[in-house]
């Protein structure tokens, strides 16, 4: 059976059905059928932006939504859908243009939320910080906008800024893994280690799985010398992301300083296997094996890490030393 033509309201009902069921390959085609009987009707090109944005055409979705705001540019909702639309395609001035046209129109919390969001991408972190604070002044219970707000003033160097706004989030939603993190990042730029790292095990009880917490807190314990929880800790980040060299030397140089060679040993070469022309790895691979014993190979790391390093501030004395485990032998 098919739906006729001069019923261009049963199409568009037919496409919200199929939407609602998440059936957007068909959803596509209908709202388009509805199109060619009303193609100036704006609120058709929202609907068929929306499903293509579901189905993940952010090509399309951006001009569905730039053709809906051109159709009634007064509508501050056609704007904010293209700046959606252009921030999932990657075009993030394209998007901060879309926001701020829609918010000159209406002020709305979540436009400059996600005002905040795109100017983030483009590193325009005061920007992003005062779109934050305006969605707060606008709602000022939004653990989102808060947390967002504490990560821009992280990177603006504010970290005591930045922990006012997490604990803003965790009196608002106290399980806030994020927030603890956020905390915590701010505590340890402050030198509060301890505080610090109890924010991060926090972050962790709510979100065992949290990569970025987990290597946080492997770090912390390290710089703090507690390395065999730093130990614990960088193999449990580990278990999560085996593809990163730069843990496994932190790993590995953990290891090294509790004099555990042989496991210092593996996990330089397993770091080396995945990042190879690092010079201070090969050099650190070095100690490991001389501290075991292995005073051949060791001369061979120092010399590969000349190698890639030729103008090392340490390659004087690194050389005579590399000369007296020759003469060793």
């Amino acid at each position: 059976m098919q739906l006729r033509a001069e019923y261009p309201e049963a199409l568009v009902a037919l496409g919200d059905m199929l939407v609602a069921d998440k059936n957007y390959e068909l959803a596509i085609p209908t709202y388009r059928d509805a199109m060619r009987l009303r193609p100036d009707d704006p609120t058709l090109h929202s609907r068929l932006a929306g499903a293509l944005r579901q189905a993940g055409d952010s090509t399309g979705a951006a001009s569905e939504s730039e053709q809906a705001a051109q159709l009634d540019p007064s509508f501050a909702g056609y704007q904010f859908d293209v700046g959606n639309a252009l921030y999932n395609k990657g075009d993030y001035k394209g998007a901060v243009q879309a926001f701020r046209a829609s918010l000159s129109r209406r002020e709305d919390p979540q436009t400059q939320e996600n005002l905040g969001l795109a100017l983030e991408q483009m590193a325009d972190w005061k920007g992003a910080s005062g779109a934050f604070r305006e969605a707060i002044k606008l709602r000022p219970d939004w653990s989102d906008a808060h947390l967002n707000l504490s990560i821009a003033l992280s990177h603006m160097d504010d970290p005591a800024g930045s922990a006012e706004e997490a604990q803003a989030v965790l009196h608002i939603t106290p399980n806030s893994p994020e927030a603890h993190f956020a905390l915590a990042s701010a505590w340890l730029r402050t030198g509060k280690t301890e505080e610090g790292i109890k924010e991060l095990q926090e972050a962790l009880r709510d979100k065992p799985e949290y990569a970025e917490a987990r290597l946080a807190l492997a770090d912390a314990f390290a710089h703090s010398g507690q390395l065999a929880d730093a130990i614990g800790n960088y193999r449990e980040y580990l278990r999560l992301n085996p593809k990163d060299a730069v843990a496994r030397v932190d790993l590995a140089n953990s290891l090294l300083k509790s004099r555990q060679f042989n496991p210092a040993i593996r996990e330089y070469e397993e770091a080396l296997r995945l990042e190879p022309a690092e010079p201070i790895t090969h050099y650190n691979f070095g100690v490991a094996l001389e501290a075991a014993g292995d005073k051949a190979r060791a001369r061979q790391e120092y010399d590969t890490y000349l190698q890639l390093d030729p103008t090392a501030p340490d390659s004087i004395e690194l050389r005579k030393h590399m000369h007296e485990l020759a003469a060793k032998k």
